[in-house]
């Protein structure tokens, strides 16, 4: 399972397309911290397998990204795959977890309810995205935290820390917003990226 499939050298770095060769190596050394044999966080979340392709990615985009002529035609290559995006839209990631997430969706509530299922028996989606809404929304779903990890194949512990919103148990953010997307679409919750991005942005306002 190719946990970065879908997303840039950029991406993976956590870095801008106009990032200098300094903020390159210092987001390298950085994410070679959190995913190196001394980043004792990661050891919770990604198995050995698992993070020893995360370094192999991080390898592989940062000497792409350090030489100047392999990142001018990683450029192009970008630009010839990537059509232009609207000026509010952000970069669309393909979602980690999916080539391993063959279980359908929760299905979208009926038109009309059956005589013997009122209609409340649907909950509305939250209309704040938190880790506490979200909770909420997949308890009163149904979906305890094993079909949830059946449907995403995140780890539940993740799951867990993703609702209680605790910092220093969650991933990086290009690992993060894939598993929120994830868990939006589990939930079939309405615009998943907005759902992934409200939730990225209240985080950032909590480090702050």
């Amino acid at each position: 399972m190719n946990l970065l499939v879908g997303f840039s050298y950029y991406e993976i770095l956590e870095v801008s397309r106009s990032a200098s060769r300094e903020d390159i190596e210092a987001a390298y050394q950085r994410m070679r911290a959190i995913y190196g044999p001394e980043g004792l966080a990661a050891y919770s979340l990604f198995t050995a397998e698992e993070r020893e392709e995360i370094l192999t990615q991080i390898e592989e985009s940062y000497q792409v990204l350090s030489d100047d002529r392999r990142r001018s035609e990683y450029d192009a290559l970008l630009r010839e795959q990537s059509p232009p995006a609207p000026p509010d839209a952000g970069p669309h990631l393909t979602l980690p977890f999916e080539e391993t997430s063959p279980q359908p969706a929760v299905p979208a509530p009926a038109p009309a309810a059956p005589a013997e299922a009122p209609e409340e028996a649907w909950p509305d989606p939250p209309a704040e995205i938190s880790g506490e809404s979200l909770r909420r929304y997949r308890e009163a779903l149904g979906i305890n935290l094993d079909r949830m990890w059946e449907r995403t194949r995140i780890r539940k512990g993740i799951i867990q820390a993703i609702e209680e919103e605790n910092l220093s148990l969650l991933p990086a953010s290009v690992f993060l917003k894939g598993m929120l997307l994830a868990y939006a679409r589990a939930l079939n919750l309405p615009a998943p990226e907005m759902a992934a991005q409200q939730y990225l942005d209240r985080l950032s306002g909590q480090k702050k």
